[in-house]
């Protein structure tokens, strides 16, 4: 099952523990070290579970990824 939604602006990328609040009103909190850096303007995203029951939130515009766990 994938979930799909927009990243609440202001976004600027992940820096180790970021807090991601999507406009669907879910909450997910970086769960993998990790820093990446966006200046774009799409915030979209796509959250999916793999095989083993971990989460993944990945930015639409650029195809890049970060593991995280679910918040609310």
């Amino acid at each position: 099952k994938k979930i799909a939604a927009k990243i609440n602006p202001p976004f600027k990328g992940w820096f180790g523990k970021t807090v991601f609040h999507l406009d669907n009103g879910q909450v997910w909190k970086q769960r993998l070290k990790g820093r990446y850096s966006y200046n774009g303007g799409d915030n979209s995203v796509v959250t999916s579970r793999n095989p083993l029951g971990y989460y993944k939130t990945t930015l639409v515009a650029t195809g890049k990824g970060i593991g995280v766990k679910h918040i609310r």
